[in-house]
C-alpha cells in the first residue's frame, strides 16, 4: 500500500500534468473563449500542484519519514506512470475529449470529470489505506478535489 509521502507526491504529479494538459490545449485552441477556460483550469491545477507540494512537506515533517527512496529510478517511475495515467490520460480518452470540444461549456465538463476521476482515485486509495496518517493526508486530498469541482460545477451553471 502507498503511504501519504507517495500518495503526495503522485497527487504532485498528477496536477502538474493536469496544468501540462490544459496549458497544451490552451495553445490548441482557437476559440477565445474556450481558451480562457482552459487557461483558468491549468492555473488551478498549478495552484493545486503547489498546495500538495506543500502538504508533502508537511506529512514529511509530521512522520519523519526518510523520502530519499521516492526519488530513486525505480520508484520514481512507479510514482510517475501512476501520475500520467491517473486522471489525464493523455494519449487516451481525455485527449480525443479535447478534440470534440465546440464550446465553453465543453472545455468545462473535461475538468469536472477531471475532478470526478481525482476524487475516485484517492476514494479507493483511501478504502485501502492502512495507517491514519495516510487517511488523513487523502482526506485532504478529496477535500480539495471536491472544492474544485463544485467551483466548476458553478462556473458550469452560470453559462
Amino acid at each position: 500500500m502507498l503511504n501519504e509521502l507517495e500518495v503526495l507526491k503522485i497527487a504532485e504529479g498528477i496536477e502538474k500534468e493536469g496544468e501540462r494538459f490544459y496549458t497544451q490545449a490552451m495553445e490548441n485552441e482557437k476559440n477565445p473563449q474556450i481558451k480562457e477556460i482552459f487557461k483558468m483550469l491549468a492555473q488551478e491545477e498549478k495552484m493545486h500542484f503547489e498546495l500538495f507540494k506543500k502538504m508533502y512537506e508537511e506529512a514529511k515533517e509530521e512522520t519523519k519519514q526518510n523520502d530519499d527512496y521516492i526519488f530513486d529510478e525505480l520508484t520514481s517511475a512507479y510514482l510517475e506512470a501512476i501520475s500520467l495515467t491517473a486522471v489525464f490520460n493523455t494519449n487516451g480518452i481525455t485527449n480525443s475529449k479535447i478534440r470534440q470540444v465546440v464550446d465553453t461549456k465543453d472545455a468545462l465538463l473535461i475538468g469536472i470529470q477531471a475532478e470526478k476521476d481525482a476524487m475516485l482515485f484517492y476514494t479507493k486509495i483511501y478504502e485501502n489505506a492502512k495507517t491514519e496518517t495516510t487517511k488523513k493526508y487523502l482526506k485532504k486530498l478529496i477535500q480539495e478535489e471536491n472544492d474544485h469541482l463544485e467551483k466548476l460545477i458553478n462556473i458550469y451553471r452560470q453559462l
